[in-house]
């Protein structure tokens, strides 16, 4: 083995680790295929829904987090009405401990600084429940822009 390496005759096994599993320009290439592959099945518009609508689940996760912690703030057990009950809290008057609870969501980053409490695609966000109070649910209207059908996306909290 000795000698095959003074020689440099390494066979098939000669190859120089780099390090690195891709380099830049092969995962721009592989980045500029995967939109090339959308371009040609999905149309534009469709591609775009898609990925709102997953960025839509990822945000309303965690309302639905900051949604339970106002139900369980709240010595009434009441829910939240609206994204604007998340930002402010729950007031010590209403709380179960007397205590202020300031938001439970914060604003200050992305489309919530802007003071636009909508879902992706500008619809405001439904708060729901059971007549027993058992099922919360946060629902967004979807790309349809209407509530009730197929694109819906719901958390439940």
């Amino acid at each position: 083995m000795e000698k095959a390496m003074r020689s440099g005759n390494l066979g098939v096994r000669e190859y120089k680790a780099t390090g690195a599993l891709f380099t830049t320009e092969t995962v721009y290439y592989f980045l500029a295929f995967i939109f090339i592959l959308a371009a040609a099945f999905f149309n534009w518009p469709t591609f775009g829904n898609f990925v709102r609508a997953g960025a839509e689940r990822i945000e309303m996760s965690g309302m639905s987090s900051a949604a339970a912690l106002y139900a369980g703030f709240r010595a009434d057990n009441a829910n939240p009405s609206s994204v604007q009950d998340l930002l402010d809290g729950v007031a010590a008057a209403d709380a179960i401990d007397n205590m202020n609870h300031d938001g439970l969501m914060s604003n200050w980053f992305g489309r919530w600084s802007s003071g636009n409490y909508t879902d992706m695609w500008g619809t405001a966000f439904q708060f729901t429940e059971d007549a027993d109070g058992g099922n919360r649910r946060i629902v967004s209207a979807g790309a349809d822009r209407t509530f009730g059908t197929d694109d819906d996306i719901t958390v439940g909290y």
